[in-house]
């Protein structure tokens, strides 16, 4: 007696695809940036083949929408009837919304960290480390 799984591993395939790629971006972001010595040009690198990356968003997005059998529906489609349980959604709501703001903070502070240690040795940098004027 044979099992046909060909279901199975073509919705396991497209998955493992899509992992694959989005492992492989992240791989290679990192090692430009660790094998070009110059921290800008290596910055510049490893942002372009980011951006590059972003094609996958769209792959990702419609491979949701024509394999419907891979994912769970939506259940915040339509929010004037959610399939979610009002206790349910209301929390679900306030922690998207939370975990976007601790996302934008972490973000900013991560940026405003990178920019003093790449200009470490401005003038303005050490004006605005130890509280003296410009």
């Amino acid at each position: 007696m044979q099992i046909s799984t060909t279901s199975t591993t073509i919705k396991d395939d497209v998955r493992k695809q899509i992992y694959l790629q989005i492992l492989s971006d992240q791989f290679c972001v990192g090692i430009i940036s660790s094998i070009i010595d110059n921290p800008k040009t290596a910055a510049k690198a490893s942002s372009i083949l980011a951006i590059v990356g972003l094609v996958n968003l769209p792959i990702i997005h419609y491979s949701v929408k024509w394999w419907n059998t891979l994912h769970l529906g939506s259940i915040l489609e339509d929010l004037a009837e959610p399939s979610v349980h009002p206790d349910m959604l209301w929390p679900l709501i306030i922690m998207a919304f939370a975990f976007q703001f601790l996302y934008g903070v972490l973000a900013l502070v991560n940026a405003r960290d990178e920019v003093l240690v790449r200009e470490q040795n401005s003038r303005w940098v050490r004006a605005v480390v130890t509280g003296e004027k410009l």
